[in-house]
């Protein structure tokens, strides 16, 4: 059953957070899209079935509370180290002070009270306002956006939309196709589809820190995705055909895992209450579904030109965009079986659910639209961006949706899109890079039953 309507009533609020606009300029669609010697891809090509592949001090405290933390009145300096960082905080009002996990933080009363954080050494002070952020750990305050014409990514400041800085990726991220964060927001990964690796960036540096080179195993790396604890980083190859599986703390292949004959590695999600992976054909019609630990892989034929995918927070469902028919494939994921479609706009390229788990944002290239699929009931709800756009990749944080702007004439960009606004902002980064892929948060990976 197809499904193009309004969205009935008005759209959930989605939790404020702080945001992260990663955005990674990278190939184009469709046409757009570079192509090689090595280049297999064929629409209507598939192959189904199961493939099993081988192989305080001067304090005065006045009581304690029922937690452990120290009530203090009076005069009040409190001086707590957590490995090399020293936080000394005095007030002259009533304050408390917790500590846990070795990390310390005393708060007054007053209005000038001051907080601070310790994530992995590094420390964050700020007023009681409600921008305080922290550098690694689960939240990041920069976001990193990946260009195809300079072959670097460009971080900017999800606060202030300001440019940081501009790292370049060469030569392991020539031409970077996709850009995810870490599941503790440590680092960033960028695979360059014609640099044929990964890069590995420092999110408190912003620096790179790692290049991994996956020449010959992993050639046209498209996409990197990491399983739930963050331990192993799957990379999808197109040239290659294969799943490259890196160990994300040695940064050192692991193993690969080679697809069915005959088909190039495409999008991939992760199921994350089974850490079951699941991956698209580049522009073909197979759906694959990959137990790595087993090395097992399971495909089915679904569509007519697949080229991204999310689950749901449950492992139980999936939403495939298909650009061959211009629709949202829903899909069971238990059984691989197809059981609604979504009609959306003119070639859906990025797709995103956000973090509430009511909203499927769509990102349609051909046609410059953004489509909210509200999953209670399908109906859809489009939003047009300026004519010209060319949105492809697309993150959700919060209440917003970060859409890269594609190659445009002038400046190229993120556009900003607030889901009950009717018209998105442009964050422009400067200079015509052809933004491609953006990442705005850590990899989503907690399962909820």
């Amino acid at each position: 059953m197809n499904h193009r309507s309004s969205l009935r009533g008005a759209l959930s609020p989605l939790p404020a957070a702080l945001t992260l606009a990663l955005t990674v300029s990278g190939l184009g669609c469709g046409d757009d899209a570079i192509s090689t010697a090595s280049s297999s891809a064929t629409e209507g090509s598939s192959s189904s079935g199961s493939t099993t592949v081988a192989e305080s001090t001067g304090t005065t405290t006045t009581g304690t509370t029922s937690d452990g933390s120290a009530s203090a009145t009076g005069t009040t300096t409190t001086t707590s180290t957590s490995g090399e960082t020293t936080t000394t905080s005095t007030t002259s009002t009533t304050s408390t002070t917790s500590t846990t996990d070795a990390t310390t933080t005393t708060t007054g009363t007053t209005t000038d009270a001051t907080t601070s954080t310790t994530t992995d050494a590094t420390t964050t002070t700020d007023g009681t306002t409600t921008d305080a952020t922290t550098t690694g750990g689960d939240e990041i305050d920069a976001a990193y956006v990946g260009m195809s014409l300079t072959d670097s990514l460009v971080a900017f400041d999800l606060m202030t939309e300001e440019v940081v800085t501009d790292i370049d990726l060469l030569p392991e991220g020539n031409y970077p196709y996709d850009v995810t964060i870490r599941p503790d927001g440590s680092e960033v990964w960028v695979v360059g589809a014609v640099g044929d690796g990964v890069k590995v960036i420092d999110t408190a540096t912003q620096t790179v820190t790692q290049s991994i080179d996956l020449a010959g195993i992993g050639d046209y790396a498209i996409d990197v995705l990491f399983n739930s604890d963050g331990s192993l980083a799957y990379v999808s190859s197109r040239d290659s055909g294969a799943l490259v599986i890196i160990d994300a703390d040695t940064y050192t292949v692991q193993d690969t895992l080679p697809l069915p004959a005959g088909i190039d590695g495409g999008k991939m999600t992760l199921d994350p209450c089974t850490d079951l992976v699941y991956m698209v054909e580049w522009f073909g019609g197979e759906l694959m579904r990959i137990d790595v630990g087993a090395k097992k892989i399971d495909s089915e034929e679904l569509g007519k030109s697949l080229w991204d995918l999310r689950i749901t927070a449950d492992g139980e469902t999936l939403y495939v965009t298909d650009r061959g028919t211009d629709q949202v494939r829903v899909v069971d994921a238990a059984s691989l079986t197809e059981t609604d479609v979504i009609a959306v706009g003119d070639d859906p390229w990025g797709i995103e659910i956000a973090e509430n788990e009511g909203i499927l944002v769509v990102a349609c290239e051909d046609d410059s639209t953004v489509h909210l699929v509200d999953l209670g009931d399908l109906s859809t709800l489009e939003k047009p961006l300026p004519m010209g756009a060319r949105p492809r990749d697309v993150d959700v944080l919060g209440n917003a949706a970060y859409i890269v702007s594609g190659d445009v004439l002038g400046n190229d960009g993120v556009y900003k899109l607030i889901f009950d606004a009717d018209e998105a902002t442009f964050i422009d980064l400067g200079k015509n890079y052809n933004s491609n892929a953006i990442a705005v948060r850590p990899q989503p990976v907690e399962c909820k039953p």
